[in-house]
């Protein structure tokens, strides 16, 4: 993911699999992307390359409202 103006992408390179039943933590220092991570995996960020698949799906193919409502966040900027 690159934000508009960007010199080089946020968020390159990234992939990993949750399974069912687990509970994942994002955890990082500030400026690490871990905001920029979840609100790409909750679709509230445009893809600006590659695919996010959950279940084998392309998230951007999926109904967004039922989608939005797999996820419970809290962000710090509201």
């Amino acid at each position: 993911f690159t934000y508009p103006g960007a010199d080089r992408p946020s968020v390159e390179n990234l992939n990993f699999t949750v399974h069912k039943n687990e509970k994942v933590a994002i955890v990082g220092y500030n400026g690490a992307g871990k905001t920029t991570f979840v609100k790409l995996m909750m679709g509230l960020y445009p893809i600006t390359s590659g695919q996010i698949l959950v279940n084998g799906y392309d998230i951007q193919k999926l109904d967004q409202k039922a989608y939005h409502r797999l996820f419970g966040t809290v962000f710090q900027d509201l």
